[in-house]
């Protein structure tokens, strides 16, 4: 069911990449990952291969969205119901996110993903630029918190969907550089996790540099602001992870290579002189024996 709803989401991005069909990408509201159809914004079901074959009477749809245009217009007090609804959607966190993994439900995703990360160019969701938005107000976040010496919660509810803050953290005497990385990375695997869920996967080597390259650009963001002595590095990390290389070290230099064929050409060169010299030793020995 997987790949039938993956081979559906590529042919819809390859049909509404056309510049040709573009404008028709807004009647779409999703895909029902029971049954690979698409459902247009009015609840309509439709097949990919309709839209392909463009027998897809969107008319209808059109008239669903001008009567919810019309409604928010229609008095004060309907518009103030609108805009709490709208209210409601926009406050929705990376908890939500969370939710919406562990239940696989790929519609919901496609929903919020559409309200912020579509590709300008293709009109269509971008896991990628998702990604992208979630990393840079992380990073402000994260420098945010060693400015205002708070702490970066691991609380999903404290951040909206873009992974920007919703209030404010709690504050603390000085602020643990690795505890805000470790903390603030988490929100950005959400999303690679999110991915996941849509058939796109990250090699746990990509995971690792991606971590560092963010490291790296944190720290930069720190440098540039002048907050280098507002953080605290956890030492006895450091000290320990420095211990270990030392005994790997050690156990590298006590091992010996029982490999004669790796052994160095000096060491093989003395091996063969010793072994010269004592044969000579015996041969003096035998001759004088005679």
């Amino acid at each position: 069911m997987a790949n039938g709803y993956q081979d559906v989401l590529n042919r819809i991005q390859k049909y509404f990449s056309d510049p040709n069909n573009r404008d028709k990408y807004k009647y779409i509201y999703g895909i029902d990952t029971s049954n690979n159809n698409v459902i247009l914004k009015n609840k309509q079901v439709v097949t990919i291969d309709q839209i392909e074959n463009d027998t897809v009477d969107y008319s209808k749809v059109e008239e669903f969205l001008q009567m919810q245009e019309s409604k928010k217009q229609e008095t004060p007090e309907t518009v103030e119901t609108e805009e709490i609804l709208d209210e409601e959607e926009s406050t929705k966190t990376l908890n939500d996110i969370k939710k919406i993994i562990d239940e696989k439900d790929v519609s919901k995703l496609d929903q919020i993903l559409s309200t912020f990360a579509i590709n300008p160019e293709t009109k269509l969701i971008d896991e990628e630029r998702a990604i992208g938005i979630v990393t840079g107000n992380t990073i402000n976040e994260a420098v945010d918190c060693i400015k205002n010496n708070t702490e970066f919660t691991n609380d999903l509810t404290k951040y909206d969907v873009t992974g920007k803050k919703l209030e404010s953290q709690k504050i603390t005497e000085k602020v643990n550089f690795e505890e805000v990385i470790n903390n603030s990375f988490n929100n950005i695997l959400l999303y690679v996790e999110a991915a996941r869920l849509k058939g796109k996967v990250y090699g746990e080597e990509k995971i690792l540099r991606a971590k560092q390259s963010y490291i790296t650009r944190v720290r930069f963001a720190i440098n540039k602001n002048g907050l280098s002595n507002q953080i605290e590095e956890n030492k006895e990390a450091k000290q320990e992870e420095k211990k270990e290389e030392i005994k790997q070290e050690k156990n590298l230099e006590l091992k010996p290579n029982k490999d004669l064929k790796k052994a160095g050409f000096a060491d093989i060169f003395i091996l063969t002189i010793i072994v010269l010299v004592y044969a000579v030793i015996i041969i003096n020995l035998i001759l004088r024996l005679k």
